[in-house]
């Protein structure tokens, strides 16, 4: 993949595909052997239709609407923890009603966090990292992914819709 008149492999290319929107002299790039900034942009591309569509379906009126927020740095309270995240937005003219996002730290770079309205609803390693090294049937791999993104979008949707039941 070539970004920026330079060649990258897939997933690094992905990496600085993502982060050229950002300027270098504000964000020191992650490590070349740090899967978060990649896994958090293939996760979410992956569930962003489905994303978009579950929060289509909490719109109160005509006037709201669904944005997504670009792959970001995220910085946490914690000194020197960094991670990246992508989320998605309900919005209306009087601010953000419903948010999902997808996280993963860099110093967790294995392992996708999902939330909803900024609480913690899932978290998980996907199978094309925890089953490396493991032979398994390509099937066997397609039914692991599977149940990876069912399982996230489950967790989402759940608390989309426990979130109205009890908006507490």
């Amino acid at each position: 993949m070539v970004v920026a008149q330079k060649t990258y492999c897939r997933r690094h290319g992905g990496v600085m595909r993502a982060i050229s929107a950002i300027p270098y002299e504000e964000v020191e790039p992650p490590d070349l052997d740090n899967r978060a900034l990649s896994l958090c942009e293939w996760v979410a591309a992956d569930l962003e239709g489905d994303v978009r569509r579950a929060l289509e379906g909490y719109r109160p009126d005509k006037e709201s609407w669904v944005y997504a927020q670009p792959l970001s740095l995220m910085l946490q309270r914690a000194v020197g923890v960094r991670g990246w995240a992508r989320g998605w937005s309900l919005a209306n003219q009087t601010g953000v009603l419903r948010k999902v996002g997808i996280h993963v730290e860099e110093s967790e770079d294995s392992t996708v966090v999902a939330t909803v309205d900024a609480k913690e609803v899932s978290r998980a390693v996907p199978p094309w990292i925890s089953d490396r090294g493991t032979p398994i049937s390509e099937d066997a791999v397609a039914r692991r992914r599977t149940e990876f993104r069912q399982k996230l979008l489950g967790d989402i949707t759940k608390h989309l819709e426990s979130a109205l039941a009890d908006p507490a």
